[in-house]
């Protein structure tokens, strides 16, 4: 069975803190529409100001540890070189341009500069670079010769990932800075997004079992039944969890601490599976 290199390890932590980043920073703009199109834009902003910052600490922290899997910082230029054909040259790109553009919206609304408009259309583009992004770190491990990683699972997963830890990180966020008792409309928000999230543990549970079906031809066997299995149950341990949360009006906070912890907990253990399920056909 395949093992996880000391080399991995770097690559796992910066491919879930860039998801969680993606997610979170898209999930952050509709909630700030949202809440600003009820009527709180002093709550909505008062959101943003705050959730940047932490964002910008998750995508800094990942682009910190991915180059420690290079060797020296100096070699990450040469990772440009083949924009044409490199995935790889793709995702470092727009990792630059994700953090780039985030840098600019954060000082913006820091400093209050620009209109409203100008900033709703900076963070739109920032949240198309970071969809492109998490698409090209999927399509970074889609390789003809490591038949585990390419097959429709592999962006699923991404994808789904990228969501989950996302908007349960927003929900926390909004639970901590914008108070579950600030409004109605606040409530309501939180309760949808409590069900978003039920949702996308469902569709985790569906990517982790499409993940654990063996590979036709593997040469090595797939992982323990009980890893995958440890994962579905923190998943649905998570979502009991949410649950319960969301029938709590004025306390949650634990709660939804608890879920986060139990859904980073399982998308780590998913993460290195990934990774150890390596195999690959030829020298």
């Amino acid at each position: 069975r395949s093992a996880v290199r000391a080399g991995d390890w770097s690559l796992i932590l910066f491919t879930l803190l860039t998801k969680t980043f993606v997610g979170a920073f898209i999930t952050l703009v509709i909630v700030h529409w949202r809440i600003g199109r009820s009527g709180e834009r002093d709550a909505a902003d008062a959101l943003a100001r705050r959730s940047l910052p932490v964002l910008a600490c998750l995508l800094a922290l990942a682009v910190m540890v991915s180059l420690t899997h290079l060797g020296s910082p100096s070699r990450a230029l040469y990772s440009l070189d083949n924009l044409a054909a490199s995935w790889l040259s793709r995702e470092v790109l727009l990792v630059c341009l994700v953090a780039g553009c985030g840098a600019v919206l954060g000082l913006m609304l820091w400093r209050a500069w620009g209109s409203r408009s100008l900033r709703r259309v900076l963070a739109a583009l920032t949240a198309a670079f970071g969809l492109a992004l998490v698409f090209a770190m999927s399509r970074v491990y889609m390789l003809a010769t490591v038949p585990p990683w390419d097959r429709f699972a592999t962006p699923l997963a991404f994808f789904s990932t990228t969501a989950l830890l996302g908007v349960l990180t927003v929900t926390a966020m909004v639970v901590i800075i914008v108070r579950v008792t600030a409004s109605d409309a606040v409530r309501r928000l939180l309760h949808r997004l409590t069900l978003v999230v039920l949702g996308l543990l469902g569709l985790r549970l569906v990517t982790i079992l499409i993940t654990a079906l063996p590979v036709a031809g593997a040469p090595v066997p797939g992982p323990a039944p009980w890893v995958p299995a440890l994962q579905g149950a923190l998943v649905v341990i998570a979502a009991v969890t949410l649950w319960a949360a969301r029938g709590r009006a004025r306390s949650p906070t634990f709660l939804v601490f608890l879920a986060i912890l139990l859904v980073s907990g399982a998308e780590l253990l998913g993460t290195v599976l990934f990774f150890a399920s390596y195999w690959r056909l030829g020298i």
